[in-house]
């Protein structure tokens, strides 16, 4: 693809997350995309045939980030659990940061929540085998209360414009740990995941 043509679909992307994050899907529309991104309706057309494949490209740009970032994390820290929290506290800075990965997550989560569910269960396995989690905690069930906590916080400080999300996810940790983990010790886990999430 020329570089202009690339230029334009950038720009396209950054204009649909910007209102798919603010909107959600059902709230946005093709006409505002192009008006946003300053190009024709063609323009769009020529890159995207409809709503659902641009919401599509801005799902897949979100999920090619993971796969690396778990691989990364998992081969500096032995500790599953330390993964999972240092999974979080990077994806939140991205969803602050980055508002194609902002409307992603949203888009992702309204459609297809079960992959998260999915990839925090596989790290979190090596955790179950090995006696660290809970008595009678699954890595499936410990999975499933993280997904459902996070998307949570976020949801609430996304409501209140962002600015506290960090920490209501500390507040979260230091709660969902003793209930996850088999020696709970929240304040030191929260710390090497943080400093994981920032290497």
């Amino acid at each position: 693809m020329q570089q202009r043509a690339l230029a334009t679909r950038e720009r396209l992307l950054r204009a649909a997350a910007e209102i798919f994050a603010a909107n959600g899907y059902a709230g946005t529309s093709l006409t505002e995309i192009h008006e946003r991104a300053g190009v024709t309706k063609g323009a769009i057309y020529f890159h995207y045939p409809n709503k659902e494949s641009v919401a599509e490209a801005i799902v897949e740009r979100q999920l090619e980030r993971w796969p690396a970032l778990v691989k990364r994390f998992c081969g500096e820290e032995s500790d599953p659990v330390v993964v999972v929290v240092a999974l979080t506290f990077a994806i939140t800075r991205a969803f602050r940061d980055e508002p194609v990965m902002r409307a992603g997550a949203r888009l992702a989560l309204d459609r297809n929540v079960g992959a998260w569910e999915a990839a925090f269960t596989q790290v979190l396995q090596p955790a179950e085998k090995a006696g660290e989690l809970a008595e009678g905690v699954t890595a499936e069930e410990a999975a499933r209360v993280v997904v459902s906590s996070f998307f949570g916080v976020f949801q609430v400080s996304d409501t209140l414009g962002r600015a506290d999300t960090e920490e209501r996810l500390r507040e979260m940790w230091r709660v969902v740990l003793f209930g996850i983990q088999a020696e709970p010790s929240p304040r030191a886990t929260v710390r090497r995941a943080e400093a994981l999430a920032l290497t």
